[in-house]
């Protein structure tokens, strides 16, 4: 690879000059070049990216995963963190209608060497759902798939159970005149486009014992060449010339088993892989485009970070990519356990309801806990929704929510013996739900407002075994979007984040943390707990 050992080093020297990454020691070697410009890009990605946690950092979590650099395990867990909490929160399901969302998810997953949910596998096995996308869907379905060697998932609500073969054979039924593909075109004459075509390619790889598939494969590597610019880059369907194109179809060679350098991809001024180079900062990442040093950076960057680290496998005779037998190990972790003492409380008593609740945001909650005897109205039948709640009355709820028997005295001074409510105030502060004040006192016919109502909610969430823990950076952005965020008090941000990212606590305007919280809104607070935590 002669090609790539002269740019790495012109790059690596440019990297000095400007005051960049520095090479590493030996720059003859081209093995060691391209390590310096994979752990630059993996330090950018990781330095830009301080909280990736979210579906929708696949990308940057991945790229960084199989490029060998070492991150924090932290880092990689905010990741897993953020997909099993918009499980939780979406019941079950991830939030996009884009099923690829569940495919990369599964990559991610599988790169850091955990076992994904079946939540995630499941939806890759409805065919409708998953080609409802265009070909990506199919195109991700199969790289998911063959990532882990995983077996096909039925997923009940699937009109059509789908096969790997049933993938493969949709995508060649839709291959372009030309040979390439396109995201929604189903054969034809249409313009194929580059990107697409890889990604395509990409999942194939796995099928190259098919006849059928080694000829769509040829037509499609004929296809991208012609359109191989003589720079050694390539065009998308746009005409535009861009990093991730080159990276995508360097990956497609590697997953294809080919030289990332084959003679059909090296033109008169460069190969895929210089192309690529060619679009390094001197800071270690990468231009969407050369005309633009700031739109698309961190897409940009990942890419070439996953083009050039399956290089690097390549050389080394490791496998590709996404045939992910070597994955990172991350150091075991303690899942939150449900407390023994919580448990389902069933439905006691039907048809329930009460007049003052018609039409409200709250009435599901009142009559789903209603139900359950957790929560009662007033012997005049009503419910009183928009009253406040005092904090006695909200530890007999939290306790009662989660099945717990109350039992104990509480020893508090301001708490009688004979109070209807002790025992219950007793067994929230044995399980660490409330705490009294700073006087010594309880406050029982206080009001209770809306950051301590979050505060106690999350204790009670951690009992039920859901993984309250929330990154600084990431309560911040949550509160952040609120006018009266100044007024939460540093100990309630934490808690209150968690609620409100969870659905726990819905605001449309001011946060008002100090506020009074009504039996309506503490209904509807602990109605949603049981639903994340599966109480009901």
């Amino acid at each position: 690879m002669k090609s790539l050992k002269r740019t790495l080093c012109l790059i690596l020297i440019l990297s000095l000059c400007l005051g960049g990454c520095a090479p590493a020691a030996g720059a003859a070697n081209s093995g060691s070049d391209l390590k310096t410009v994979i752990n630059g890009a993996a330090r950018w990605i990781v330095n830009n990216v301080s909280d990736p946690g979210s579906v929708d950092y696949f990308w940057s979590v991945f790229s960084v995963a199989r490029s060998g650099y070492q991150a924090e395990e932290s880092w990689y867990r905010s990741y897993l963190k953020g997909v099993r909490d918009e499980l939780t929160a979406n019941g079950g399901a991830l939030r996009s209608s884009y099923y690829s969302k569940y495919a990369t998810a599964v990559l991610a997953y599988t790169a850091l060497g955990q076992q994904p949910p079946e939540e995630l596998l499941r939806p890759l096995s409805n065919f409708e759902k998953v080609c409802k996308q265009g070909i990506n869907g199919p195109t991700w379905a199969l790289i998911a798939l063959d990532s882990g060697g995983y077996e096909v998932l039925a997923d009940p609500a699937a009109k059509t159970v789908a096969t790997r073969q049933m993938y493969v054979d949709e995508i060649l039924s839709r291959q372009l005149e030309n040979g390439g593909w396109s995201l929604s075109a189903k054969g034809g004459s249409g313009p194929a486009d580059t990107d697409i075509t890889a990604m395509v390619l990409q999942a194939l790889g796995a099928y190259m014992d098919q006849a059928a598939v080694r000829k769509a494969v040829d037509r499609a590597l004929a296809c991208m060449s012609e359109r191989q610019r003589e720079d050694g880059c390539m065009g998308n369907y746009a005409d535009e010339t861009c990093s991730e194109s080159p990276a995508m179809m360097i990956l497609a060679l590697c997953a294809l088993g080919l030289d990332p350098e084959d003679e059909r991809f090296v033109k008169e001024g460069g190969s895929l892989v210089d192309a690529v180079l060619r679009f390094r900062q001197s800071d270690g990442c990468f231009l969407h485009v050369m005309e633009n040093s700031s739109t698309g950076l961190l897409i940009a960057t990942a890419e070439s970070l996953c083009a050039l680290s399956a290089v690097q496998r390549y050389n080394e005779g490791k496998s590709s990519l996404y045939r992910i037998t070597d994955p990172l190990k991350l150091s075991a972790e303690t899942a939150p356990e449900r407390d023994p003492a919580v448990k389902v409380m069933p439905v006691v008593k039907d048809g329930v309801s009460f007049p003052d609740i018609k039409g409200k945001a709250c009435s599901e909650a009142v009559l789903g806990l209603a139900a359950r005897d957790i929560l009662n109205g007033f012997t005049d039948g009503t419910f009183k929704p928009d009253d406040p709640m005092t904090r006695a009355q909200f530890a007999k709820t939290a306790v009662t929510s989660l099945g717990i028997t109350a039992s104990g005295t509480a020893s508090f001074p301001d708490v009688s013996a004979k109070a209807w409510y002790n025992a219950a105030v007793a067994t929230a502060v044995r399980f660490k739900i409330v705490n009294g004040r700073d006087d010594g006192r309880f406050d029982p016919e206080a009001n209770i407002d809306l950051q301590e109502a979050a505060a106690m909610v999350c204790r009670a969430a951690k009992l039920c075994g859901l993984d309250t823990a929330i990154g600084t950076a990431e309560g911040d952005k949550l509160l952040s979007a609120y006018g009266d965020r100044g007024k939460v008090q540093s100990w309630a941000v934490p808690t209150l984040a968690w609620c409100l990212k969870n659905g726990v606590v819905v605001r449309n305007g001011d946060l008002d943390p100090r506020a009074k919280m009504t039996r309506g809104e503490i209904a509807q607070m602990f109605w949603r707990l049981l639903e994340l935590a599966k109480l009901r």
